[in-house]
């Protein structure tokens, strides 16, 4: 029996080394990361046992699909008000009796 205790003792050793080790790494790794990396994780954003490269890749990936979702909804607003003036324009001058591209005479 005193063995059985003796290498549960040795694993649970081995396994809190284990943890702390993992810990040390996890804290010396969080200090190479960037500040918005590490906002981000603890946000919850990025899991903590997700590795520096990995997080900056995957930054990098939600940032360019950031902007391209902004400048595609940017166009698309530029497009559809062009579209909506221009309509609004030929109903006005079609009321009034005259095409679009006509001057006013006054």
């Amino acid at each position: 029996m005193a063995t059985d205790d003796s290498g549960l003792e040795a694993t649970n050793k081995s396994v809190a080394e284990i943890i702390s080790q993992e810990q040390m790494d996890i804290l010396r790794s969080a200090g190479k990361e960037n500040v918005w990396v590490r906002l981000m994780t603890y946000l919850g954003w990025y899991p903590q046992t997700m590795s520096t490269e990995e997080k900056s890749l995957v930054l990098k990936l939600d940032l360019s699909i950031l902007v391209f979702g902004c400048l595609s909804f940017f166009t698309k607003y530029l497009d559809q008000a062009s579209i909506t003036n221009a309509y609004v324009r030929l109903v006005v001058s079609s009321c009034r009796g005259r095409s679009p591209n006509q001057k006013r005479s006054r």
